[in-house]
């Protein structure tokens, strides 16, 4: 992990865990260090595309166009994980770069995901996700 650290330049020791459960009213549950958040299908759409992406073992960085002055998604994003991450810093979590590229930044090996549960998510795109995991 440490030369994946120094390769990749993740900024946070942070753990999470998806156990694709708390589907009902379009609420989804995520278990950031190890405290449960409840999060909205739009964001958890969006998280799940940033752990595929992280999984990719590649740094982790998914483009994501946004019009100007419009982070709403991201913001969606982060709101609900600052209270629980270690540093409180969601903007370090959800990192972002000047090339409008995002990613959770920290070790792939720290996020983990039922993956059974999720395949049966009421989300299509999420489902589609986590086949390729």
């Amino acid at each position: 992990q440490l030369t994946d650290y120094a390769k990749h330049k993740y900024l946070c020791y942070d753990t999470m865990h998806i156990p694709g459960t708390g589907q009902l009213k379009r609420s989804n549950d995520i278990v950031v260090n190890g405290h449960t958040v409840k999060m909205p299908d739009g964001p958890f759409r969006l998280l799940v595309e940033l752990v595929a992406e992280l999984k990719k073992g590649e740094g982790g960085w998914l483009i994501k166009h946004t019009e100007a002055g419009k982070y709403q998604s991201i913001d969606r994003l982060r709101k609900p994980i600052e209270g629980s991450l270690l540093e409180r810093d969601a903007k370090k979590f959800i990192e972002n770069n000047a090339s409008k590229q995002y990613r959770i930044s920290t070790h792939p090996e720290l996020v983990t995901y039922d993956r059974d549960n999720l395949l049966k998510h009421t989300g299509a795109e999420v489902r589609a996700l986590i086949k390729f995991l």
